[in-house]
């Protein structure tokens, strides 16, 4: 009698085990075509179909409820860590990405993209909104196997640093100027709006003729939260954050955005032909206080609440609508799609996907599937830094049951272990009641970070003199002028604003030579004295006015590109001194040290004192005589900066130049009293006359230190 049972039963398990795998086997090389909606910074509990008591997002619900869900997915930390992941299916250090900026949000070019992979299998291929993995034209979407580029640049709409990170100049979330197959476009309308109008507009011209994969990924809802007015007040009244209305206005934007997308693909008759899937990047931001999860934690955290995301794949007819609890992660995006479209994949891209294929989960989601360790670094250490000091920073190793994490900074191992299954919140640390599962999770992390450091090839890399796309956006606008035709949109330009040129410039010459002449080099006259200038874009716009001033009394150089913060400070300022003898040298860092990325300091105020110390202690060893000069004040209504920061920060370096006797310009104050007279409303740059102020300044404080005759 129990062998008839046991006989029996093994006999169930292996026509169920046979029959997983004939539906797996089923889809693959099914070639649906394929749309991937990817939203940005909008987190796990930023649905209404996940809790939300406020939010309603009932096209995104939708998805949810008609599609195959996974409740168990992981992504990474922040933007361009996940889009790599996706792209490649390997985790983001092993393509060079560790930041969203600095080079280092770049995608490796020896890496093989899923849009590659789908392309050389016959699909068209087109991506629309944000890319965030390298904007120098080699790294393009178009050069990275995307037939259709329609895209803005660095990682947010109007976001530029210093390097190749940066968008069009001047660019706002209303009718920004896109990258559209190499050339800008002017567009009409609000971002989200744009590009889901403008992916529709490719699928219809491209659907019946080829399988395609539309990749539409939207710069909402991240910061700096320009919502339209109309969906900002869908909530104004529901939530006492007004920037939570903000944000979740835009977020249901978006979900009106996929409603039409869904009525479309009905329109069509391709419903059934199209595998729609729907995922956010990275934990929650703006909406975290309000609703979570139940998680711990957010974007740019290594604890549930930061990497934990949406993951919803719907295809009416083939996918039964189901729950999938098993771990699954960004890594496993690129092998999965494989298999669908029926790519071959060489050795070498074998190789490089480290993640599974979900394939036999979208079949039947209570497949088996075995336990597997995956890891999370927040990255972002400092540039230049010794890395092997930050191994233990921000990080974290898991498997289905377990995440053990630490949120130090240091190098120390500080780790917390977690049950996911009985404290998903991640609440009690029982690091000491399991000692076992630490040595195993640790042992692996060991393993795992030893392992990515040769691949982590962007930690050096030399940055553009420019960001490519105010290049590009110079060249060709400035071009349209000397033939014309329109010249660039009517957004001002960041650097136009700094040095107080028209945005639609009079002269007839090419911007792109030059985006700007006080970056020009200069001759010296060996009778005369030589200074430096050290500064941002501020520092930029009195540039000419200072040397005209001092025209015949010294030569005034300054160094060539936008100073940024003190991190770009401490990587370069060996080359920008260089070999010759400066006389004075006249410096700031500030206004990008504190500048808000996610929400927080694009530097630390600590990290800022230790590199400005680092700074004025290098540049005393020339000898020069040195003028620190305060930032300048952020006015009211100004994007990406707090007003009150730039008081904190000049504190900060006025104690360091006090120790180290250094004399101080105080623009910060010298301005303050004028600003309405002199700086750009809601800018922090200074009109063209303010510049002239600002130089008449500054020129006193370096005559006091030329060399006497």
């Amino acid at each position: 009698m129990i062998r008839t049972w046991i006989v029996g039963a093994l006999s169930l398990a292996l026509a169920s085990l046979a029959g997983n795998l004939l539906a797996a086997d089923s889809l693959a090389g099914k070639r649906p075509n394929i749309i991937f909606v990817l939203t940005d910074d909008q987190g796990y509990g930023d649905l209404s179909c996940h809790g939300n008591p406020v939010l309603k997002t009932p096209n995104i619900d939708r998805l949810h409820r008609e599609g195959v869900r996974f409740t168990d997915f992981m992504v990474s930390p922040t933007c361009s860590p996940t889009r790599s992941a996706l792209m490649t299916g390997r985790h983001e250090f092993r393509n060079g990405v560790t930041h969203t900026i600095n080079e280092r949000e770049r995608l490796t070019l020896s890496a093989t993209t899923l849009a590659q992979v789908l392309q050389s299998s016959g699909y068209a291929t087109g991506i629309f909104g944000k890319w965030h993995l390298g904007d120098e034209p080699d790294h393009w979407p178009s050069r990275r196997g995307f037939d259709e580029m329609f895209i803005h640049g660095a990682g947010g709409i109007g976001q530029s640093y210093p390097g190749s990170c940066g968008d069009a100049p001047g660019n706002t979330y209303f009718s920004p100027a896109i990258l559209h197959n190499g050339k800008f476009e002017k567009t009409n309308g609000y971002c989200t709006d744009v590009f889901f109008a403008q992916a529709l507009k490719w699928i219809e011209a491209t659907k019946g003729k080829q399988p395609f994969y539309a990749h539409i990924s939207t710069n909402a809802p991240h910061g700096p939260l320009q919502v339209r007015p109309e969906d900002e007040a869908r909530y104004a009244d529901k939530v006492d954050d007004p920037n939570a209305a903000k944000f979740f206005g835009m977020i249901a934007n978006i979900d009106d955005n996929v409603g039409k997308l869904l009525a479309k693909l009905n329109e069509w008759g391709i419903e059934r032909d199209t595998l729609v899937i729907f995922m956010n990047d990275n934990g929650g931001t703006a909406g975290v206080k309000l609703y979570n999860a139940g998680m711990r934690a957010q974007k740019g955290t290594p604890f549930i609440g930061g990497i934990r995301a949406s993951s919803f794949w719907r295809w009416p007819g083939t996918l039964k609508p189901a729950d999938c609890d098993r771990l699954a992660a960004n890594i496993d995006f690129f092998p999965t799609l494989a298999e669908l479209a029926g790519a071959k994949l060489n050795a070498d891209v074998q190789k490089q996907a480290e993640g599974r294929s979900l394939v036999s989960l979208l079949s039947n989601p209570k497949a088996e599937w075995s336990d597997r360790t995956l890891f999370t670094h927040v990255g972002r250490w400092p540039v230049g830094a010794d890395r092997s000091k930050f191994k233990y920073a921000t990080c974290s190793a898991r498997n289905s049951r377990f995440q053990m994490v630490t949120a130090s900074k240091g190098e120390t191992k500080n780790w917390q272990l977690f049950d996911l299954k009985a404290d998903p919140s991640e609440k009690t640390d029982i690091a000491d009641k399991h000692p076992d599962v630490v040595k195993q999770l640790d042992a692996e992390y060991d393993r795992w970070w030893d392992s990515v450091q040769p691949q982590l090839v962007n930690e050096n890399a030399v940055p553009p003199a420019e960001n490519p796309f105010k290049t590009l956006f110079n060249q060709q606008f400035a071009a349209q002028s000397r033939l014309g035709t329109p010249a660039r949109p009517a957004a001002e330009n960041e650097a136009n604003a700094a040095t107080g040129k028209s945005a639609r410039p009079t002269e007839k010459k090419a911007a792109a030579k030059k985006a700007n002449p006080s970056l020009e080099k200069i001759t010296d006259d060996p009778a005369l004295p030589r200074v430096l200038l050290i500064g941002d874009s501020i520092s930029m716009g009195y540039t000419l006015p200072v040397r005209k001033l001092l025209d015949g009394k010294a030569n005034v150089h300054r160094i060539p590109v936008n100073g940024g913060p003190t991190t770009n400070g401490v990587k370069n300022l060996k080359a920008w001194l260089g070999d010759g003898k400066w006389d004075v040298i006249h410096f700031n860092w500030g206004l990008h040290d504190l500048k808000l990325i996610d929400g927080k300091h694009q530097v630390p105020i600590d990290e800022y004192e230790k590199n400005l110390r680092e700074l004025v202690t290098q540049m005393k060893a020339t000898n020069a005589k040195l003028i620190w000069c305060s930032t300048t004040p952020v006015p009211d209504g100004a994007s990406i900066r707090n007003k009150d920061d730039g008081p904190k920060y000049n504190a900060v370096a006025k104690k360091i130049m006090d120790d180290l006797q250094v004399p101080i310009d105080d623009l910060y104050e010298f301005s303050l009293p004028q600003l309405d007279k002199i700086q750009l409303k809601e800018n922090v740059h200074f009109s063209p006359a303010g510049s002239e102020v600002l130089a008449r300044q500054v020129v006193k404080s370096i005559e006091l230190q030329l060399p006497k005759k």
